[in-house]
């Protein structure tokens, strides 16, 4: 019972939050991924603080588990040999995770559940001492009023291990919700030998446990992507639009639109077919929540429009005229054109990236597609069009008129004009061919890059998507 007190004593002093006092994850801006560097971020003393806890519980379980008193119950010492277990995978996967995109949100999450876990096993040990050798009746009876209370459980021993147990589960979902963002991480540029050993072993040991913990229920979100198939998003990875950036991006590398997704031209609709805003995933994302996806094309106003109607962006199709979003009569495919100025709401990681690098044309697969159209170059008068504009105006004194003629030939012009100097034909020439002007304008559309490298994840991981 001293090596109790002693880890007890060991556990308090380590700094923790308590579940009320933990800060919330600052994000980084919704329209920028940012790589997580480890040396300047202030979570990662968290995870180091998690960690020491992590370590001090996998010490009182062990204790607890050799103590003949507390292992009299039936149920009890597999709920501690499980949990143990838990706590050694946990341990496992801060040190692996700790050079990656997601450690804020794991960090946050297991200390948590540290913190609930240890005030468990400390109250059953504060009760513990007033008997250093046995719990007599007494101690039986006042931890069975205090726990009774709040478990509503009708033994002392049951009520532990019901808690216990809520802790071991909240654990084994947090370590299968690792397991589905597995991949994603593992094929992340930038990571060192060491921290790809480590998530390695962490992901073997995972699989291993997998079997066990197939009853474990996880909190999600269920994504329909763009190629019809539903992805669980824990919801450990939906608090941060980074996170869940990183997540998809995951599901969907290697697949047709992947280097789309990869570069954040995705959007995430909700069931009233609303655009939801990434900077409001926390809020407004809910466990079991039904959510779809759609892949976000540029284009310039008016490229889509007939005079019957749009054409489908999968088939080319021609479709009759209708507002919001509408569903081909030739592939069945959805789609919705919109002004970009008005309906701009794009995931993270978008803005970033403005290379004319082309891509493959996949979006015959694509279920649904939401068309960002530009306002029209012509209409919105570029300086160059407003220029021709402002010639035009019968108002022009005779001074102005050598640059009033933006598309004569400078050769005729001084033919025709034998005042004009030679000095002064190369001014003609600066503003020739506007229309050339108003084409290359028209011609800067976003078109993603192409990363490389990128393969498929662990069979298992895709197993429980």
């Amino acid at each position: 019972m001293d090596q109790i007190l002693k880890h007890i004593h060991a556990a308090s002093s380590t700094p923790s939050l308590s579940v009320a006092q933990r800060p919330r994850p600052s994000e980084p801006p919704s329209n920028q991924i940012t790589n997580i560097h480890v040396a300047d971020d202030p979570f990662y003393n968290s995870t180091i603080r998690s960690l020491g806890e992590v370590r001090v519980m996998v010490g009182i379980v062990q204790i607890m588990m050799a103590n003949p008193t507390l292992c009299s119950s039936q149920d009890l010492p597999e709920t501690l040999a499980s949990l143990k277990r838990m706590l050694t995978l946990m341990e496992l996967a801060i040190r692996a995770y700790r050079n990656t995109d997601l450690v804020r949100s794991l960090s946050s999450a297991i200390s948590i559940g540290v913190e609930e876990c240890r005030r468990l096993l400390e109250e059953l040990a504060r009760n513990l001492t007033k008997d250093r050798h046995s719990l007599s009746n007494a101690v039986f009876s006042f931890i069975r009023k205090y726990v009774w209370a709040r478990a509503g459980q009708g033994s002392t021993v049951h009520a532990l291990d019901s808690k216990l147990r809520k802790s071991d589960s909240s654990f084994a979902a947090c370590l299968l919700a690792l397991g589905r963002a597995a991949w994603p991480e593992l094929k992340r540029g930038g990571l060192g030998k060491e921290t790809l050993d480590e998530l390695a072993k962490f992901y073997v040991q995972l699989e291993q446990e997998s079997t066990s913990l197939r009853h474990i229920h996880i909190d999600a979100v269920i994504v329909q992507d763009h190629l019809g198939r539903d992805l669980y998003v824990p919801m450990i990875f939906c608090m941060s639009s980074q996170d869940f950036h990183v997540v998809i991006a995951g599901f969907c590398s290697g697949l047709a639109g992947g280097v789309l997704i990869q570069r954040g031209n995705y959007r995430i609709l909700d069931a009233g077919d609303q655009v939801i805003d990434p900077k409001e995933f926390d809020i407004l994302l809910e466990p079991g929540m039904a959510v779809t996806m759609s892949i976000v094309f540029h284009e310039q106003a008016e490229e889509r429009q007939d005079s019957k109607g749009y054409s489908c962006p999968r088939c080319q199709h021609i479709n009759s005229k209708c507002t919001g979003w509408v569903t081909c009569a030739h592939c069945a495919g959805s789609f919705k054109i919109s002004p970009e100025a008005e309906d701009s709401i794009l995931s993270p990681d978008v803005e970033q990236h403005g290379g004319t690098d082309s891509i493959p044309d996949e979006r015959s697969l694509f279920r649904r597609i939401s068309v960002l159209q530009a306002a029209n170059l012509e209409a919105t008068r570029s300086p160059a069009s407003s220029f021709l504009q402002t010639q035009s105006d019968a108002t022009i004194s005779t001074d102005e008129q050598p640059a009033s003629e933006p598309i004569r030939n400078p050769t005729s012009q001084a033919q025709s004009d034998p005042t004009i100097s030679t000095d002064q034909q190369p001014a003609s020439e600066s503003i020739r061919r506007p229309a050339s002007i108003l084409q290359t304008q028209s011609e800067t559309i976003l078109t993603p890059e192409q990363p490389g490298g990128q393969t498929s994840g662990p069979a298992y991981c895709r197993s429980l998507t």
